[in-house]
């Protein structure tokens, strides 16, 4: 289970620089209703703060799950990530891992990472050795082979870093190609 979990930190941090490269931070425009959000992009409200982030989709199999990880990210170094395995078609899924039976391992992770200062990179993330607790919803409202759109909410606990408090709130929407 670790290893999936490093697996998918390493993949997300990856995806995020490589989208940092761009910022929009229109507060205005937050919005979760994943049918107004424009290509590409994901508005997050992060413990009542409204936030843009250029947004990514990919779409991958691990060990025979299909996996889909989706990335918002700004130049800051702030960005939210949701990865969903096991998927089978659009739906609600609860956050946290939901099944660890017969060798399977159904997954859906959120999480939130900031760069507080030099070397303290914070990252709140649901645990992934507590099967079946939920820390929230991933609603996936539109999958093709070639797009993604949904919402999110959940309420985070720290896994790392100093800087911020115990936990952080966050939902949204993002609508996105995959990659």
């Amino acid at each position: 289970m670790k290893k999936i979990s490093n697996i998918f930190a390493v993949v997300a941090i990856i995806a995020m620089m490589f989208v940092s490269c761009s910022k929009d931070s229109n507060p205005s425009s937050s919005n979760s209703n994943s049918t107004d959000i424009p290509p590409n992009q994901m508005n997050a409200t992060i413990d009542g703060t409204s936030q843009t982030f250029t947004c990514y989709g990919f779409k991958f199999v691990v060990f025979g799950d299909s996996s889909i990880i989706v990335v918002g990210a700004d130049i800051s170094g702030k960005g939210v990530g949701v990865s969903l395995t096991g998927y089978r078609s659009a739906g609600t899924y609860q956050v946290g891992v939901t099944d660890t039976t017969g060798g399977a391992i159904r997954f859906v992770l959120a999480t939130y990472t900031f760069i507080a200062s030099a070397g303290d990179t914070v990252e709140y993330a649901p645990p992934t050795d507590i099967p079946g607790k939920s820390y929230g919803q991933l609603i996936i409202t539109t999958l093709t082979d070639s797009v993604i759109k949904g919402t999110f909410n959940a309420t985070l606990p720290k896994k790392k870093g100093i800087a911020g408090g115990a936990t952080v709130a966050i939902s949204g929407g993002f609508n996105t190609s995959l990659q």
